[in-house]
């Protein structure tokens, strides 16, 4: 599915304002969200501290790398762009899995 969405995305040019947007988006989400766990591999408070900064200083650069491939290599800013986006969505989708199976865990 990812693959069929970075071909669709191959063909539609991305204006600058909505990529943007999403890489905004993208890295606001990675600040409040980044690391997320799994019900099956806990972190303890030392890794969740060292992946938080991983993801944040990558965001980062992925963002950068987004905003100068605009200009010069369109596509490239567009498969970054998408794919932010689909990690973004994965990331919320994550918490709210590990939200769910904690209150039913908690319940039981």
């Amino acid at each position: 599915m990812i693959c069929l969405l970075l071909v669709i995305t191959s063909y539609i040019d991305v204006l600058l304002i909505p990529m943007i947007i999403i890489m905004i988006l993208y890295n606001a989400t990675v600040f409040i969200l980044a690391p997320v766990e799994n019900i099956n591999k806990p972190l303890s408070f030392c890794e969740k501290k060292k992946y938080r900064r991983i993801s944040v200083v990558l965001s980062l650069i992925w963002t950068t790398i987004a905003v100068i491939t605009y200009f010069s290599f369109n596509e490239i800013c567009q498969s970054i762009t998408v794919t932010a986006l689909i990690i973004a969505v994965m990331m919320i989708v994550g918490k709210n899995i590990n939200r769910k199976e904690n209150s039913i865990n908690e319940i039981q």
